[in-house]
C-alpha cells in the first residue's frame, strides 16, 4: 500500500509537469523534495527490516533517513520563496509539507534513541514516520497541482 502511494505521487508530479508548464525553480524544489522524500521512505523501510534484529543496520539506514528529510526540508524552504505568490493553496501545501517532514523527522529521532534497545518503541516511531511519510506525500501531490499552475 504505501509503495502504491509513492508511485501514485510520483506519476502525479510527473504528469502534472506536461499538462501546466509550471515555474522552473518552484518545479524543481517541490520534484527534489519528493526525490528526497522517496529517498526517505525507502531507508524507513529498510529500518523496518533491520532495526528487529541488526542494530548497526538499523542506525545506518535510520540516520540515511534523517539526511534525506533534512534535504527535503531544504527544499521545502526553497519553495516557500519559489513558488510564493502562486496561491494561497499552494502557500498551504508547502506549510503541510513542511509540518509532515517535522513529524517525520521527530518520529525518526525518537526511533535513533529507541531503537538500539526498545524493540516496541522502535516500531511505533518507524510507523510513526512511516505514517507522516504517506501524509507527505499526498501533501506533496496536492502542492504540484496547486502550485505549478502557469503565472
Amino acid at each position: 500500500m504505501f509503495k502504491l502511494t509513492i508511485f501514485l505521487a510520483v506519476a502525479l508530479v510527473s504528469s502534472a509537469f506536461v499538462i501546466d508548464p509550471p515555474s522552473p525553480a518552484c518545479v524543481a524544489d517541490i520534484e527534489h523534495a519528493a526525490d528526497n522524500l522517496i529517498g526517505a521512505t525507502a531507508a524507513i523501510v529498510d529500518a523496518t527490516k533491520d532495526c528487529a534484529h541488526n542494530a548497526t543496520a538499523c542506525a545506518e539506514d535510520i540516520l540515511e533517513a534523517v539526511s534525506y528529510l533534512g534535504n527535503a526540508s531544504s527544499d521545502v524552504t526553497k519553495a516557500v520563496g519559489d513558488c510564493g505568490g502562486v496561491s494561497n493553496t499552494c502557500t498551504t501545501d508547502i506549510e503541510n509539507i513542511s509540518l509532515g517532514l517535522a513529524n517525520c523527522t521527530m518520529a525518526v529521532t525518537r526511533a535513533i534513541k529507541d531503537c538500539p534497545e526498545k524493540k516496541v518503541e522502535c516500531a511505533r516511531d518507524v510507523t510513526q514516520a512511516t505514517l507522516a511519510l504517506s501524509k507527505t506525500t499526498l501533501d506533496i501531490a496536492a502542492a504540484v497541482k496547486d502550485c505549478t499552475k502557469p503565472f
